[in-house]
């Protein structure tokens, strides 16, 4: 996972370095990465749990905050991958 966030990280600074540096796309990229590493240190802490207990928390979930996360990790690349995502959502 660090090793992805460094790598995104990486194509970034490419990308704007292609560009007019702004202070504002690089505090956005900032805070997108340190909500990244506050997940990934998250799912290590359950991790962690899991393996000292044996015990496994389980609970309900809203999924589409999680898709909207990982979208947001991936979704440029696919874009650049020529991949297009379309979303549909069931009002149940």
């Amino acid at each position: 996972m660090i090793l992805f966030l460094l790598m995104a990280a990486g194509r970034k600074f490419r990308e704007l370095g292609e560009q007019d540096f702004l202070i504002p796309q690089a505090r956005k990229s900032a805070e997108q990465a340190t909500a990244q590493l506050q997940r990934a240190a998250a799912v290590v802490r359950r991790l962690r749990d899991l393996i000292q207990t044996g015990r496994a928390e389980q609970s309900c979930a809203e999924v589409s905050p999680l898709f909207d996360a990982a979208l947001e990790i991936v979704g440029p690349e696919l874009r650049r991958a020529g991949v297009s995502i379309a979303r549909y959502e069931d009002a149940r």
